[in-house]
């Protein structure tokens, strides 16, 4: 199928005829990747060649519009006619009337094409390694002169490093392959690992809800590209939001009807203290109960239990998440490693637990006793998706997530009253970092 599209291109750009000159780049689009939190590459997106007729967008600077208020970081632009049904005047169109950096998607394969988006007001241009090869560095260079960021794409180990040598600074890992057009998430997530801090990542293709998107923030993805879920979202603006926010886990939950408003007010994860000497403490029975309710959204929450009894309790009530605090629960790691598919580790992190962590977890010495951060003086690494707890309120969260740009916020005590868990303040946490 791509070796059909390249024919086709090799056709079409044969009557442009363009005048290359050195532009100056101001990198745009580079910033609008680095701002913070996840960054959402919303496209305009009328068919694929994979899914056939999607939407017919009659206005596409009107959905633009709908995507920066949804809070988008850049917006794509598909300008391939046959395959994609865009145009280079819809990149026009919405360059001129949106104040964030516009991607010029399409199958480039000659220098003239960069200059031709320049000119219609692209921030950037996608540059494909399957289709370029070793011509590739060539093309980034090109693109550098001319004034242009390039979002540099692959689909497999071989490809990241003609894009790495190549001198690529954003780098787009594309899930779909361009031969079949199957998506297959799972290649993301393994490429990521293997592209060197400093380079922006962006996680393209298959991304069909915002959960998928955060899970690519888990991956330590920069920034996800996203097409046909938001051209078919009913509430583009919702669908967007969600996607950038962090999710939220309420801690110290101990009953299961607390458990059952949180999970409905959008809670995406529940946790269950374990600690005996914990005023939320949850017995094992309890314990099942919600982690049954909570399909997978359970967080056992540890405190200097050994690795036997962890996974009994685990094992018992079913669930798949860890959250480790105290020297001896981390030191006991492995002997939960058969139970556990996700842990939250807390505060030090010894080198045996490299392997199956999945985040960080920041929190005060005082876990549970509301004693607030200074957000500013906090700097979390981010060499992997890290967790913020510790004093966090309705009041406060926006200013730590603005600040820190966390994956998860976790909440106990800035939700209760009187020493309980309060609906009335678990829907208003919510509802504020989900806003």
């Amino acid at each position: 199928m791509l070796d059909k599209i390249i024919e086709r291109k090799k056709e079409e750009i044969k009557s442009l005829n363009i005048l290359i000159e050195k532009g100056t780049n101001t990198h745009l689009f580079r910033d609008a990747l680095q701002a913070g939190g996840l960054s959402v590459i919303a496209e305009i997106k009328r068919k694929s060649p994979s899914a056939g007729e999607i939407n017919e967008i009659v206005d596409p600077v009107r959905l633009a519009k709908e995507y920066v208020a949804g809070g988008a970081s850049a917006i794509s632009v598909l300008t391939d006619r046959v395959g994609f049904g865009g145009s280079l005047q819809d990149l026009k169109r919405v360059a001129a009337a949106v104040d964030v950096p516009v991607l010029r998607k399409d199958f480039v394969i000659d220098i003239k094409q960069i200059a031709e988006a320049k000119k219609a007001g692209a921030s950037a241009i996608l540059l494909i390694v399957a289709v370029l090869g070793k011509k590739t560095q060539a093309f980034i260079n090109a693109c550098e002169d001319i004034g242009l960021d390039a979002l540099v794409e692959v689909h497999d180990e071989a490809e990241l490093e003609i894009a790495l040598e190549a001198g690529a600074e954003i780098i787009g890992v594309n899930s779909r392959n361009l031969k079949t057009f199957e998506v297959n998430l799972s290649i993301a997530k393994k490429l990521a690992r293997n592209i060197p801090e400093g380079i922006i990542k962006v996680a393209e293709s298959g991304i069909k809800s915002p959960r998928m998107a955060q899970e690519m923030s888990q991956a330590l993805y920069d920034g996800v590209l996203v097409g046909q879920a938001l051209v078919e979202a009913k509430d583009r603006m919702a669908f967007l939001r969600e996607m950038k926010c962090p999710q939220v886990k309420i801690c110290g939950v101990s009953d299961l009807e607390t458990a059952s408003f949180a999970l409905k007010a959008g809670a995406d994860y529940i946790g269950l203290v374990f600690h005996p000497a914990s005023p939320r403490f949850v017995s094992v029975e309890v314990a099942k109960e919600i982690a049954q309710e909570a399909k997978g959204r359970a967080v056992a929450v540890f405190v200097d239990q050994t690795g036997e009894e962890m996974a009994e309790i685990c094992r018992t009530c079913g669930i798949g998440i860890a959250q480790l605090h105290g020297d001896m629960a981390r030191s006991e790691h492995g002997k939960l490693s058969k139970e556990i598919v996700r842990f939250f580790v807390a505060r030090k992190c010894p080198e045996n637990l490299e392997q199956g962590r999945d985040f960080m977890m920041y929190d005060t010495p005082t876990p549970g006793k509301g004693v607030t951060f200074d957000w500013k003086s906090l700097a979390p690494t981010r060499d992997f998706p890290f967790i913020v707890a510790g004093g966090l309120n309705v009041s406060n969260v926006h200013e730590a997530m603005e600040i820190l740009h966390p994956h998860i916020v976790d909440i106990s005590s800035g939700v209760e009253r009187d020493g309980k868990k309060d609906p009335e303040m678990i829907q208003a946490f919510i509802q504020k970092v989900k806003s």
